[in-house]
């Protein structure tokens, strides 16, 4: 697993809200939102989504061989820090997508986009949702 909680972070809870459209989750979202403290924004057309390919790709970079000499093909690679960059990502997703108000303990948000033909296999959307786990610390799904 990639990247450090950051101090500022680590009084943040994180949840998701797994669904399907025309289920009632933007009610389940409402109803969520009137809890003190808890902020679930709505949908983003998966926008983090890509995140999870961009982490990948920097961290396959990142594992080349003798990368540090100047004449190697992929210099400069042996630097890359995919845990800094999952970091930063958080830090990324958090103000400006997800953007938690003063006194919000839980913050996250709904997304329907996980029904067929959304990712081309279901290892992949497995794969997207470990990949959330990793970018949001001790996050929790809501399955609808």
């Amino acid at each position: 697993m990639f990247g450090r909680v950051r101090q500022q972070d680590q009084g943040l809870a994180y949840l998701t809200v797994v669904t399907y459209g025309r289920t009632g989750s933007t009610a389940i979202q409402a109803a969520l939102n009137a809890l003190p403290g808890v902020v679930i924004r709505g949908e983003n057309y998966s926008a983090i989504r890509g995140l999870r390919e961009y982490l990948q790709a920097v961290a396959e970079t990142a594992d080349r061989h003798h990368a540090g000499r100047p004449d190697h093909p992929w210099y400069g690679s042996a630097r890359l820090d995919p845990s800094a960059v999952l970091d930063d990502l958080r830090r990324h997703v958090l103000e400006f997508i997800l953007r938690p108000s003063r006194g919000t303990r839980v913050i996250g948000f709904k997304e329907v986009r996980y029904e067929p033909g959304h990712f081309a296999t279901y290892e992949l959307m497995l794969d997207y949702l470990i990949f959330l786990g990793q970018l949001f610390p001790g996050l929790k799904y809501l399955m609808n």
